[in-house]
């Protein structure tokens, strides 16, 4: 098993080409990106990064601008999320985009930032026959759903937080709670 540092070689946005005055920058989302890990200390990231990207890009950097190798890329990811900086076309590219969601002209590659959302997936939290959670995304719940909320949900949704490894809400409702005991608006 290799272990990862948080240091400036695995921090974000990754290099993927820089010469000739044109620097393309990366910055992933997602569970883990398809490449095998071999050096120590270092994310997936990094690894896809130096030894997908790196090459790809070398001889051709204007092949991030082709839809057809944004497309392959995407699939290849799966799920993931890719933004690429490209200071010589000056654009944004997403590779993933429509798994990612919008707020206004602001995309996400996540729904982490809309807590409100999250949290109405709550009742979807189901009990299986054998004591094993079905754990649905959720969000930091209002003042008028904790009141609502019975002994046996609050510790449904403390499991969900725990389990999904989501704390997120958790510490939300606790922020929230905490600034009403000392009066903070």
């Amino acid at each position: 098993m290799i272990l990862m540092t948080t240091n400036k070689k695995n921090c974000h946005p990754f290099i993927s080409y820089n010469k000739d005055n044109r620097i393309i920058g990366m910055m992933h989302n997602g569970a883990r990106l398809p490449i095998p890990l071999i050096h120590k200390n270092c994310s997936d990231t990094w690894h896809f990064n130096e030894h997908n990207l790196k090459p790809t890009l070398k001889n051709n950097p204007n092949v991030i601008l082709n839809s057809n190798y944004q497309i392959e890329l995407g699939e290849h990811i799966g799920s993931d999320k890719m933004v690429f900086l490209d200071s010589k076309s000056r654009k944004f590219i997403i590779i993933n985009e429509k798994v990612g969601n919008y707020k206004g002209a602001n995309w996400y590659s996540n729904e982490y930032w809309d807590t409100r959302k999250l949290y109405s997936n709550y009742k979807s939290l189901s009990l299986y026959d054998n004591n094993s959670f079905d754990y649905d995304y959720v969000e930091t719940p209002t003042d008028t759903e904790i009141k609502k909320m019975t002994d046996s949900e609050i510790e449904l949704f403390i499991d969900h937080c725990v389990y999904s490894e989501d704390t997120y809400p958790l510490i939300e409702t606790i922020k929230n709670y905490r600034k009403k005991l000392i009066g903070i608006k």
